[in-house]
């Protein structure tokens, strides 16, 4: 059975990132709401960047960015895979 109770490092580093925000007037849900913004940020990809999605059979995608500022994601065929990946 695992255990759900956290290790006694794990915990303090939780009160010090509340007594932190705490000390900055700052109530835990204002604290939480500023976390959660920061990790679900979206982060645009790298011209040029490729990906690979795995369905019933991995799918290589190569990312463009276009000039009206649209992303493309076009999918890269067997043969025109580069070898630096």
């Amino acid at each position: 059975m695992v255990s759900m109770l956290l290790n006694n490092p794990q915990v303090r580093a939780m009160d010090r990132f509340f007594e932190t925000a705490m000390g900055k007037n700052l109530s835990p849900f204002a604290v939480m709401d500023r976390v959660l913004d920061n990790v679900t940020q979206n982060i645009p990809p790298e011209d040029g960047s490729e990906f690979t999605v795995y369905k019933m059979v991995p799918v290589h995608y190569r990312i463009e960015h276009q000039k009206d500022g649209s992303v493309h994601y076009n999918i890269i065929k067997e043969d025109e895979t580069t070898e630096s990946g």
